[in-house]
């Protein structure tokens, strides 16, 4: 049996109230997500926040990525810092990408966020573009993709930017079969790179 230590808090929610006029859409959500460090292993955190449609999912993962702000309650990370938007990658469900910009043009502006790919950001979009069976579309517009091209861009385009959190909200919907294996274990691999890589998974799904 591997013996797990629980460390330092890497985010935490707390007394998350969301309502419009008189209609409360949440109430009360409290969670804390823990740095479990195992003996020889680097390995971040995956999490699933689960629940039914229409239960305010969506608001939630709005208010974790510093998109929308609570009525009231905090959302801080592990230096204390209240999150705030552009912190996160953030992996809608409606797979948002630049509609005047190619794929490439897209990935590439989200590379350069991201120091750590300094001088590697052409190699580093065409081995992502390889990995999402998106090689050929790398000059076409969102518009000319199809469902399922547009999710896996625009999750690569998120992976670019490098961020420590990633939100995924509902994000294997539009997945075939084959390509829903593929992409959970690269998304696998992306947690398993650093100790403080934490992907949060929003979805009413419990297999996902």
């Amino acid at each position: 049996m591997t013996t797990c230590i629980k460390k330092d808090t890497l985010l935490k929610a707390e007394n998350i109230n969301l309502s419009y006029d008189d209609k409360i859409i949440l109430r009360d959500i409290n969670f804390c997500i823990k740095d479990i460090v195992r003996p020889d292993v680097k390995q971040g955190e995956v999490v699933s926040l689960i629940g039914r449609s229409g239960i305010g999912k969506t608001q939630l993962f709005k208010i974790l990525s510093g998109l929308q702000k609570p009525t009231s309650g905090t959302v801080k990370l592990h230096n204390n810092e209240t999150v705030k938007a552009g912190v996160m990658g953030v992996i809608f469900q409606n797979y948002y990408l630049f509609e005047w910009r190619t794929v490439y043009q897209s990935l590439l502006l989200a590379s350069k966020q991201n120091t750590a790919l300094k001088g590697r950001e052409k190699e580093t979009i065409e081995q992502y573009a390889a990995d999402f069976n998106l090689k050929d579309e790398l000059k076409k517009y969102p518009r000319q993709l199809s469902g399922g091209q547009r999710q896996r861009a625009s999750i690569i385009q998120q992976l670019l930017k490098g961020s420590d959190f990633l939100l995924l909200d509902e994000s294997f919907s539009g997945l075939d079969v084959c390509m829903w294996d593929k992409v959970t274990d690269l998304l696998l691999q992306v947690s398993i790179s650093d100790e403080f890589k934490t992907l949060i998974i929003v979805s009413h799904d419990i297999a996902t």
